[in-house]
């Protein structure tokens, strides 16, 4: 845990006045957590008292969300949410008796939705990015939710064909503007993370589960490393594959050119220095994306929802298919080599944010909807 959280509670006392609870699962800035971190600071900025449960300790969510004024809850002490973290979750919400719930994820959903049904809270939103499984375990708990935000067209035909009505699924996209990732000197990014600051950087955030197809993205690096070796890549993300991805990495004798971490508290400082953003498998948000485009870095992904939504092939970046494998990393050295395809894709990416994904439309919408259950 980074700082005290008992400490910044009490600095702001409880008013009376409109009360949301955000429940969150923790990790880095960007992504899911950055949408919700947009979120917050709109309900705060509109006169909201804005508190953030965190289910999971390490990450750059916390820091953000308490530069920004939020009050925030360290509830869970581990990396991954646990049992212990939802029994102070429940508590939470009983004393502090917000007027909503918001859940951003699916983890978040299912240990805050649980919660806020025993807590007794009856209005609850959650917010999502992916698709349903095949078995979704997470239906009876969104077919009791008052709201369903879903960030896309595509992914509301998905949730609705899973049986939730279509007058409680609505969608908001995403939102993002130019300027919120930290400014720091290259020289002192290439110092905290160890990299080379003269090499090329690209990124990749991605919890370290099947779905994000790990094994695809290091196959790419290795591809890249034998026709332009030198770049250095950096991937943040926790889970089960953890082990194995480090594990990889040495087989295929690249792992002193992949960084792996686990958490990265500041991920958005290095935003603005790479090279390359790019994603192999199926992430809400594209991991790090949208928050790489506002900062004129370009994409390259393999075909999902979130590619489709937030690049335009050929234009921000590339999307590729799955297969050949090949795809991905031969896309993805065109930007590397490339300056006139770099700086046309950078150019490109700001301006699609802008028309795009405006971040104050963003906060309005989300406020609407939580305006309207009250």
């Amino acid at each position: 845990m980074s700082r005290p959280m008992t400490s910044i509670v009490e600095q702001r006392p409880m008013m009376q006045q409109r009360c949301i609870f955000i429940i969150a699962r923790g990790g880095e800035a960007v992504g899911t957590s950055g949408q919700l971190a947009i979120a917050a600071r709109g309900f705060f900025s509109r006169g909201w008292d804005v508190h953030v449960a965190v289910l999971s300790a390490g990450g750059g969510l916390i820091d953000r969300l308490i530069d920004a004024g939020v009050i925030v809850h360290a509830v869970g002490n581990r990396c991954q949410p646990d049992m212990a973290a939802w029994l102070r979750l429940a508590s939470l919400l009983r004393r502090h008796n917000p007027n909503i719930v918001q859940t951003w994820g699916s983890t978040a959903a299912r240990w805050g939705l649980s919660a806020a049904h025993i807590a007794g809270r009856a209005k609850t939103v959650a917010c999502l990015a992916v698709e349903p499984r095949t078995r979704e375990p997470l239906m009876p708990l969104l077919q009791r939710a008052s709201r369903v935000v879903v960030c896309s067209d595509s992914l509301k035909e998905s949730w609705l064909t899973r049986g939730l009505g279509s007058n409680r699924v609505i969608v908001v996209p995403p939102g993002i503007s130019a300027g919120l990732a930290m400014q720091v000197p290259r020289e002192d990014v290439a110092r905290e993370l160890g990299l080379l600051v003269d090499r090329p950087w690209t990124l990749c955030v991605a919890p370290l589960e099947s779905n994000s197809r790990i094994e695809a993205w290091l196959w790419a690096v290795d591809q890249l490393d034998v026709v332009c070796p030198g770049i250095e890549h950096v991937i943040v993300g926790n889970g089960p594959l953890k082990n194995k991805l480090r594990r990889w990495a040495k087989i295929q004798n690249i792992d002193a050119r992949v960084h792996a971490r686990t958490e990265c508290r500041h991920v958005t400082a290095l935003l603005p220095h790479l090279r390359l953003v790019w994603q192999a498998g199926n992430v809400a948000y594209g991991g790090a994306i949208l928050d790489a485009m506002a900062e004129g870095v370009p994409a390259v992904a393999v075909d999902s929802p979130a590619a489709r939504q937030l690049i335009a092939d050929n234009q921000t970046g590339r999307i590729v298919t799955a297969r050949p494998a090949s795809e991905l990393p031969r896309r993805s050295l065109e930007v590397i080599e490339s300056d006139d395809c770099f700086n046309r894709y950078s150019i490109a990416s700001r301006e699609r944010v802008e028309k795009n994904f405006p971040i104050h439309l963003f906060e309005a919408s989300h406020e609407s909807i939580i305006e309207q259950l009250l």
